[in-house]
């Protein structure tokens, strides 16, 4: 069994305090953009480009082999109320491999990268575990978020990753509340 977990996150996710999730005990590997690498220099610009090429590369190789399953946590959320309006990370990679997981809390420990900040590009040992993919399955929004939660959740137990102490669910948009959205728990 493998003891780590490696999270292949979008730059939106990454940059949304309500997306954030995980702690320490996760490996992850950040994708940048290309629109933030328009002012860089040239040697730097195809740098980023190689990195992103390889995760590509790397989660290709990955699906291609038996021992593993694909668990990806790519740019994910709602954009409307009745859309479930996931994004998924420009990976090569099956389109039915994708697990898109909501988080709505940044928890303590949680890795922080902002714009500007360097990033290490040295090749690191790591171990990976892809659990089981998410199918999108007929039925109402709170069911099939449900669903995706749990799928997730089971995901992310199979390797020791803490997730009971985070709250799961997703935000819906409430003329009750004064910021305009509702934090809907999937317990």
């Amino acid at each position: 069994m493998f003891n780590q977990l490696i999270v292949l996150i979008g730059h939106k996710v990454l940059h949304n305090r309500f997306r954030r999730a995980f702690s320490q005990a996760v490996n992850a590997v950040f994708t940048v953009p290309p629109k933030y690498r328009a002012d860089l220099e040239p040697d730097v610009k195809q740098l980023l480009a190689t990195h992103s090429g390889n995760v590509g590369h790397i989660v290709e190789a990955l699906r291609s082999d038996p021992r593993w399953a694909m668990f990806l946590c790519p740019e994910g959320g709602f954009t409307r109320e009745k859309q479930l309006g996931i994004q998924t990370m420009t990976a090569q990679v099956s389109s039915d491999t994708y697990i898109a997981p909501i988080f709505v809390d940044e928890p303590e420990g949680f890795m922080r990268h902002d714009l500007g900040t360097a990033m290490n590009m040295d090749p690191s040992p790591v171990h990976m575990y892809f659990g089981k993919p998410f199918q999108l399955e007929p039925g109402g929004r709170h069911q099939r978020v449900s669903t995706l939660i749990t799928t997730c959740r089971n995901n992310c137990n199979a390797v020791g990753a803490p997730v009971r102490k985070y709250r799961w669910g997703y935000m819906k948009r409430s003329r009750k509340k004064e910021s305009g959205q509702e934090f809907i728990e999937i317990v």
